[in-house]
């Protein structure tokens, strides 16, 4: 029998799914969304054992923000959905001395109400930006990374705190690079097919047998030298992210000088995407905004921005205006003084 907490999310996700919250009904995608393939493991073994039998057929169901809208309208279809919101070692947040670990089926809110801010003050900064209130109280950090949509304005803040994401199976666990698990990826992109697809948005190169357990972020450099930011452009006010941009430097000693420089973007492509060209152009360079405009106007080199919403050439524009001006207060965060 269905604890009554269990029934109470079963119901939510079949309501979303008919289309209620939007006051519509499309019952697409929904006939297979019963009781006995909608799932609230206890654990994360058990959720790769349903991973090992069901393997491309599971869909694991942390937030839904994402997924569910997409199978509310058809795109997706739910053949064994796990959802993983009630597992303790998923929903928990760490703080150790060397690091912060954020479980996978952890919400915007949690963190938000968390002490993580003390420590990643650009994390707690972006995440207040993020949608309105329902979308905080549902979406969960690792849901944003599975799903790899381009646009989430967590991916690039991740990849500038050097986020190093935990993904599990029965086999064991692996780490991975948060930058890395975008770039190795296909381009490719597919509504029904190999979990690198997932549900048909940007590639993420997690395996149909594996889960994101956590998001592991290093303590913060305490030597005075480091800044971060993050900023970005919507369509509308609390809209779908036009451009985002997230940068992190570490300046010399002397403060006039960046030693190096992270540069994570949003929106701007099919993937999470970084700019390597830029990070390496802004190494060694003097802490003048003539310099940084230099080094970020080889941005083009890193990107093919998409013409969703803007045409490309504003798209690119815009990230290069976004990008010079975030390098300049992570900057001033460190210590250093523009000139």
């Amino acid at each position: 029998m269905q604890s009554e907490t269990e029934s109470r999310i079963h119901q939510r996700q079949q309501n979303a799914c008919f289309g209620r919250w939007q006051g519509r009904i499309s019952t697409r995608g929904c006939q297979s969304m019963s009781e006995q393939s909608y799932r609230f493991p206890d654990s994360i073994e058990e959720v790769k054992r349903i991973l090992d039998r069901h393997g491309e057929e599971v869909t694991i169901v942390s937030g839904g923000q994402t997924l569910l809208p997409l199978v509310r309208d058809g795109t997706v279809e739910l053949d064994h959905a796990v959802d993983i919101s009630r597992i303790p070692a998923l929903t928990r947040i760490e703080r150790r001395a060397e690091k912060t670990v954020i479980g996978s089926a952890v919400t915007y809110r949690d963190i938000l109400a968390s002490e993580v801010g003390d420590r990643h003050s650009m994390l707690l900064e972006t995440i207040e930006g993020i949608g309105d209130r329902q979308v905080r109280s549902l979406g969960t950090i690792g849901g944003a990374l599975a799903s790899g949509e381009p646009a989430l304005d967590i991916i690039p803040v991740l990849y500038c705190l050097d986020a190093t994401v935990v993904i599990g199976s029965s086999d064991g666990t692996r780490r991975v690079d948060v930058g890395a698990l975008y770039r190795n990826a296909t381009k490719e992109t597919e509504l029904r097919g190999p979990r690198e697809d997932y549900i048909g948005l940007a590639p993420v190169e997690i395996d149909s047998s594996e889960i994101i357990e956590a998001i592991e972020i290093p303590a913060t450099n305490d030597d005075g030298h480091h800044g971060e930011d993050y900023r970005k452009q919507t369509n509308v006010a609390g809209g779908w992210t036009i451009s985002g941009v997230g940068t992190s430097v570490s300046l010399s000693p002397t403060r006039d000088r960046i030693d190096s420089a992270r540069v994570g973007l949003a929106a701007v492509g099919q993937t999470g995407a970084s700019a390597p060209t830029v990070e390496t152009a802004l190494e060694g360079t003097p802490t003048t905004m003539q310099e940084i405009t230099k080094s970020v106007e080889q941005l083009g080199a890193d990107i093919d921005p998409t013409t969703t919403f803007v045409t490309s050439q504003y798209r690119l524009q815009v990230t290069k205006t976004l990008t010079s001006r975030s390098i300049a207060e992570a900057v001033t965060r460190a210590g250093g003084e523009l000139e």
